[in-house]
């Protein structure tokens, strides 16, 4: 799930894969990843008029835009002991001429 206090959240499945061998591979708790997962929405923009001959300009969400991650996380007791993660990450997607990005920040768990 991706949420943003303004727009909303994007619903979707998400796959990430991690390395734990990239950086400082002895101690295991440094992970450097790439996936996809949801980074945000494609809107629709529209005009319509109430019931009193009003017109409103209006706003909803479509679609949700899928896009690739950077990942980094930090296990403080490594991987191989599972337990809880904090990382930061960088999504960006396109879709049907809109695109969508922003930098996540991810509180997790791995269990083992």
């Amino acid at each position: 799930m991706n949420s943003h206090r303004i727009v909303g959240e994007a619903y979707g499945a998400s796959l990430m894969y991690h390395r734990f061998d990239l950086i400082n591979a002895e101690s295991g708790e440094h992970a450097l990843g790439i996936g996809i997962a949801p980074v945000g929405h494609r809107w629709r923009y529209f005009v319509e008029q109430d019931n009193a001959g009003r017109w409103h300009y209006r706003t909803d969400y479509h679609d949700v835009i899928y896009g690739g991650l950077l990942a980094y996380n930090y296990h403080p007791r490594g991987a191989a002991l599972g337990g809880f993660h904090i990382g930061v990450s960088y999504g960006y997607g396109s879709r049907a001429g809109e695109s969508a990005s922003g930098l996540n920040i991810t509180f997790g768990y791995r269990f083992n």
